[in-house]
């Protein structure tokens, strides 16, 4: 099958320098690498190196799913959404998906392939494992911890698009990105996905590293845009007066550290300093996330994108 890869770029050129050269070297090379560029006034920098069938494009409307829809829509991928390409999967067979500060393993795509060629699954998931300094510092305890739960992610049908790749034909029959989401947009189509009857399987070789967030403050934005992309799909459904309601009856809880996490934090398999690292940090994002739902639904602001 015809691999295509997407990978969408945000203020992040030396990151996805190293992505492009990871997948330079996969086993099974990609037969086309799209890069989308999200932030179009900061283009790629001169000497920039592709790899083999690699381009890049420019997308200036905000969110990651709105620049991986550009590259669907330019590999001639179909979604059964007027406007969005034609209603075929194109010349690509299976649509690979990583972020531009993931490291792709030699056998990533190898893997992926067994999986979909195979006969496994339409859709294809593997581990992200974080990787940090030595020692680990506050955030990086956190991150260690809590990100990218694929086991998890993958019992309830969907996969981050940090490591997720999936038979390209299966867009014009779920559809695209929500491109308004500036988070949780791959939750919501490997939902839809699922909901279609295409299953999704997990390979352990199928494996991309990520870097652990190195500072509170990158926690603290992450924190800000997963929560802003939740509740933003929360407005929709219910209103934003009942969730108004709900936020200032809740608020003084909300405040208080959680006791469930905090204790599931601490049974885990991690030095003591890791584990109580992450509960302060736990605190610390709990916090953001009242603030962000304070500014998105008493102030009217927009999500966070960052």
């Amino acid at each position: 099958m015809r691999v295509c890869v997407i990978i969408p770029v945000y203020h992040d050129w030396a990151d996805a320098q190293i992505c492009a050269d990871a997948l330079a070297a996969q086993t099974r090379r990609p037969d086309e690498v799209i890069f989308v560029n999200n932030a179009p006034a900061d283009p790629a920098p001169a000497g920039f190196r592709l790899p083999p069938g690699g381009r890049v494009l420019d997308e200036a409307r905000p969110g990651s799913y709105a620049a991986r829809n550009r590259a669907l829509d330019a590999a001639g991928i179909g979604t059964g959404q007027e406007g969005n390409g034609p209603d075929a999967s194109g010349g690509a067979g299976v649509i690979f998906f990583t972020d531009a500060d993931c490291t792709p393993a030699p056998g990533w795509i190898a893997a992926g392939l067994s999986v979909i060629e195979g006969g496994r699954a339409p859709r294809a998931m593997g581990p992200v494992r974080v990787t940090s300094g030595e020692p680990p510092n506050l955030a990086e305890c956190y991150d260690l911890l809590t990100a990218f739960r694929q086991e998890r992610n993958r019992d309830r049908g969907w996969s981050v698009t940090a490591n997720m790749a999936t038979r390209a034909d299966l867009f014009a029959k779920v559809g695209p990105f929500d491109d308004r989401l500036m988070s949780g947009g791959d939750q919501d189509w490997g939902r839809r996905a699922q909901a279609k009857g295409f299953d999704i399987a997990l390979d352990p070789a199928m494996e991309v590293a990520h870097p652990a967030r190195a500072s509170l403050s990158a926690l603290v934005r992450k924190r800000r845009r997963v929560e802003g992309g939740k509740l933003f799909q929360k407005v929709e459904k219910r209103g934003r007066g009942r969730l108004i309601a709900g936020f200032l009856l809740m608020l003084p809880f909300r405040l208080l550290p959680s006791i469930s996490s905090s204790l599931r934090l601490m049974g885990a398999k991690a030095p003591m300093r890791v584990r109580l690292g992450a509960i302060w940090v736990q605190y610390l994002l709990r916090l953001a996330r009242v603030y962000e739902y304070g500014r998105i639904l008493i102030f009217a602001k927009t999500p966070e994108r960052r």
